[in-house]
């Protein structure tokens, strides 16, 4: 997480942050927080452009969010933990909410009335949400775990990736059991992304070679470790996990262990296989030839189906499921040169 990005966070949790930091302070006409600093009185601005800006009136020091965490904490990093235990609150608060929700009904005037803003996607346009699921499925060896590493590597750098968009760099973790770490290091260096944002993807995307993970309990203590050891933190943004098949288990288990993911990953992904079914069945009901699809799909907010439409060929016809949500429409791609891209040529078999 960058400089910008804690400030940003910082002034968007400014009421909880100042009052962690000045516990004893008091808010005045919901524009200024003020306390005392060892002896010194602190004023803290919570609205407008200055938001987060502060200054000493007994020494006349001043600065913004940033200097003040620092001043009082030491050091910026505490302040990326506090962040991330905001998030799970915040998670856990919609969870609840939801649950609540859930017992009780509410009046479509009620509906109509609540201006809350949306949650925003974790992967736009409706890609990813807040607690969801994507699962992308496809053949055994058409392509996934490329298509998938392209897309977490934009992802971490906070760029699009086939016009699918993440609303800042995501923080990633990649389990996967595929690739070992040559195979893996291989895959990274052929990848075709801007220089400037190499920095980005180094800090924001960690990725476990030959992940055998089962998805109980104790597999989700592991990747607790794994997410604390190498980002500090308790929870990401996003948890890929390649592939689904190889976590296959009773339905109950499965959610059980999806559910458990959601408490430390905001957004999850998984890939999948397909079954062997004809070019004209995939393009008909791609996503009914996802393997156990009568459960899975019971399960996944999003998914997309890769195929193969032509041997002739080597484009891929890409489809999108978004439940209830505007469709998006199929695209065919192809990889050239470790660069994903759309194509414009379309022969179908």
């Amino acid at each position: 997480m960058s400089k910008k990005e804690t400030r940003a966070l910082l002034i968007g949790n400014i009421k909880g942050c100042v009052s962690h930091l000045i516990p004893d302070g008091k808010f005045y006409q919901e524009k200024t927080y003020v306390g005392s600093l060892n002896g010194d009185t602190i004023m803290v601005k919570i609205v407008g452009k200055k938001t987060g800006n502060w200054r000493n009136f007994t020494t006349g020091a001043s600065g913004d969010i940033i200097d003040l965490w620092t001043l009082i904490k030491g050091n910026i990093d505490s302040a990326k933990e506090w962040l991330n235990t905001k998030n799970t609150e915040k998670l856990q608060n919609k969870e609840a909410k939801g649950a609540k929700k859930g017992e009780k009904a509410f009046s479509v005037g009620q509906y109509l009335s609540d201006q809350s803003p949306m949650p925003k996607d974790v992967i736009g346009p409706r890609i990813l949400t807040p607690g969801g699921l994507l699962v992308i499925g496809g053949t055994p060896k058409v392509g996934k775990s490329s298509f998938l590493l392209s897309l977490l590597a934009h992802m971490a750098s906070g760029v699009p990736f086939l016009k699918m968009t993440p609303t800042k760099p995501l923080r990633i973790l990649y389990l996967q059991d595929e690739m070992g770490y040559d195979d893996m290091r291989r895959r990274l260096q052929q990848l075709k992304i801007d220089q400037k944002l190499i920095d980005l993807m180094k800090e924001n995307l960690v990725i476990a070679s030959e992940a055998k993970i089962t998805l109980n309990d104790e597999g989700v203590e592991r990747i607790k470790d794994v997410i604390m050891k190498d980002f500090g933190t308790k929870m990401v943004d996003l948890i890929a996990i390649d592939s689904l098949t190889t976590h296959l288990m009773p339905l109950s288990l499965l959610r059980s262990g999806i559910e458990k993911l959601r408490s430390i990953g905001i957004g999850i992904i998984m890939t999948h296989h397909t079954k062997k079914v004809s070019t004209a069945t995939l393009e008909k009901n791609p996503f009914q030839a996802l393997v156990g699809a009568n459960a899975l799909r019971s399960l996944y907010t999003s998914g997309i189906v890769m195929f193969q439409p032509s041997r002739r060929e080597n484009i891929l016809q890409v489809v999108y499921e978004l439940g209830n949500r505007s469709p998006i429409p199929a695209k065919f791609i192809n990889r050239t040169d470790g660069c994903w891209k759309t194509s414009k040529v379309v022969t179908i078999s």
